[in-house]
């Protein structure tokens, strides 16, 4: 947010996203406040420009499109994630790709038509064979499981869907992986055992 405009950023940052999103960026301003003033008075405040700090939040209030230029078309659709209405994922479709990012939700019929052929889809997922070592959701495994699959997916429901929509690479993030001992390739191999297709599992720095 801040650390372009440190680098001479002229332009105001937009950002778009569910209604609330300006709300976010609002609080975001005033919690670096201090930062703010302190980079412009002090002696940056001579390279700093008065506009690259500005956040400019566009909110989404229905699924549809959302962006668009020469480069790329980017359009949301709902994703279902407890009782979140206005909880989005997104679809970022180029000449020569499509990429779809699903983040915190369920299985969907919308989820499902927005990866239909896709070449990269990013899902969260939830383990089924460790919840029982989930630390929040309930006392007992009966109430983590209710708990559980009202925000978050299971590997036999994202490789059905990742299957019949023809997903080119699937690719997990957000992973709720309770293994004990932890085991950071739990989840991976558990959704291997119900999905066929290249899936990988994601860690900070990764391109694809």
């Amino acid at each position: 947010m801040l650390l372009p405009w440190a680098y001479l950023r002229e332009d105001p940052l937009e950002i778009h996203g569910a209604v609330g999103v300006g709300r976010l960026a609002a609080g975001l301003m005033e919690a670096y406040h201090g930062d703010l003033g302190e980079r412009m008075r002090g002696p940056e405040g001579t390279t700093k420009n008065k506009t690259g700090w500005q956040l400019v939040a566009h909110e989404v209030a229905e699924p549809g499109p959302v962006y668009k230029d020469d480069n790329i078309e980017v359009e949301c659709f709902h994703h279902p994630h407890g009782g979140f209405v206005q909880n989005f994922g997104y679809k970022f479709t180029t000449a020569d790709r499509v990429v779809v990012w699903a983040g915190d939700g369920q299985v969907s019929d919308s989820f499902a038509e927005a990866a239909q052929d896709a070449d990269l889809v990013f899902s969260e997922l939830a383990s089924v064979e460790t919840v029982d070592n989930a630390t929040w959701g309930g006392a007992t495994a009966e109430e983590k499981e209710e708990t559980m699959w009202a925000y978050h997916m299971k590997p036999t429901k994202l490789a059905r869907l990742a299957t019949e929509a023809n997903v080119k690479t699937l690719v997990l993030h957000h992973e709720c992986n309770y293994s004990d001992p932890f085991d950071s390739e739990a989840l991976l191999n558990e959704m291997k055992k119900h999905y066929a297709g290249n899936v990988i599992s994601a860690r900070d720095a990764d391109i694809f």
